[in-house]
């Protein structure tokens, strides 16, 4: 299979009832396709899928594509069965987010300016205006990040987030008489917490980046030379 209507098939990204590719489109657009037989579809299910106008395709007889745009942000949601969310990190915060029961995933990706502007805090108000979710049943989990012990900055760096965050940043940043430093993973979690999730639903996956050498990449540590650890999150069908 080499196109999907007027897609132009890349690579099979997941093989099954509801399989899912990466493509490109006549724009050379990089899109997500997952063909959904019409034949799993009650009628509900299928007026649906219609009325999302732009996301879906007829293809060949009865079955639909829904199409998904491809790009790199700094928060994505999705409800979709089977597709991943991916974070790429060396140093910066990737954030996890799960709700079970609406079986919705996120990730956000924390550096010092996402945190800045708290864009943790606005996935949480976004998952709870948009899709009517308690923030006490969100479930989420930060992972390999730079820690305190190694990431040192800046004026410029302290006192944006000393202004923005008062009291929380403190808590996070660490002085002696020459250098500054910011634990992004506790400022963070200091903010999720502020936007309503209990500290029980808040996990710290992995170590300093900077710090274990041998088990991630960091961009403090080894400079634009070094590589990159993903981070991923979905739902299986």
């Amino acid at each position: 299979m080499n196109k999907i209507g007027k897609y132009q098939i890349l690579e099979t990204v997941h093989r099954g009832p509801q399989p899912l590719y990466k493509a490109t489109d006549a724009a050379g657009k990089t899109v997500a396709l997952k063909v959904i037989p019409a034949a799993g579809l009650n009628e509900e299910s299928r007026q649906r899928f219609i009325r999302e106008g732009e996301t879906c395709r007829k293809l060949e007889h009865a079955n639909l594509v829904r199409v998904f745009e491809v790009g790199e942000a700094d928060g994505m949601v999705t409800w979709e069965k089977d597709l991943f969310l991916g974070i790429l990190t060396a140093d910066c915060v990737p954030i996890l987010f799960c709700v079970p029961e609406a079986q919705l995933v996120a990730v956000v990706h924390a550096g010092w300016r996402g945190t800045l502007l708290g864009l943790a805090s606005k996935m949480i108000g976004h998952l709870t205006d948009r899709f009517g979710v308690e923030s006490s049943l969100i479930e989420v989990a930060l992972g390999p990040a730079i820690g305190g012990c190694c990431y040192e900055i800046g004026a410029d760096v302290a006192e944006p987030v000393r202004k923005r965050w008062g009291m929380l940043a403190n808590k996070a940043l660490r002085a002696d008489r020459v250098k500054t430093f910011l634990d992004l993973r506790a400022l963070n979690s200091s903010l999720l917490r502020e936007a309503g999730i209990p500290a029980e639903n808040i996990s710290h996956v992995g170590s300093c980046t900077a710090c274990s050498a041998e088990d991630f990449f960091s961009y403090r540590r080894d400079g634009a030379v070094t590589g990159r650890q993903i981070s991923l999150i979905g739902w299986l069908s």
